[in-house]
């Protein structure tokens, strides 16, 4: 008696396919696949696979975008918050009128002081003779 129109060796899922491989055989191809996928295919974007460029904005890759704004925002964010919590730069290190630079003591008592303390006497002085001549 001949053989049905579809005997399950010759026929069926998966028949001739790597479905119908081996479980070891398929173990064994699976790290190079993990690879290729890792590596994203060969795309222009990491884990964009090839064929699925950007051309002329018919296709555009949503999640991709999304996340870079997203890692943007977060580095702006934490650039903001690292700067507000940098102590204050000291502007003013050098005297505005000699040059020299101003004494430590002085800027720990008085960060904005712009003036040496000699320098600033000097000034005091003067302006106590303009406002009283």
């Amino acid at each position: 008696m001949p053989a049905g129109p579809a005997s399950p060796a010759s026929h069926g899922p998966g028949a001739g396919s790597r479905r119908s491989d081996p479980p070891q055989r398929r173990r064994r191809r699976l790290p190079g696949r993990q690879d290729r996928a890792r590596r994203g295919g060969g795309g222009d974007r990491p884990g964009r696979p090839k064929g699925l460029r950007p051309s002329g904005g018919e296709v555009t890759d949503f999640a991709d975008d999304a996340q870079e704004i997203e890692i943007a925002e977060r580095e702006s964010a934490v650039a903001e918050i690292r700067r507000k919590a940098a102590p204050p730069v000291r502007v003013f290190s050098e005297c505005l009128a000699c040059g020299d630079p101003i004494e430590t003591d002085r800027l720990k008592a008085n960060p904005g002081a712009r003036r040496c303390l000699m320098c600033q006497e000097a000034y005091e002085r003067l302006q106590l003779l303009r406002s009283k001549g």
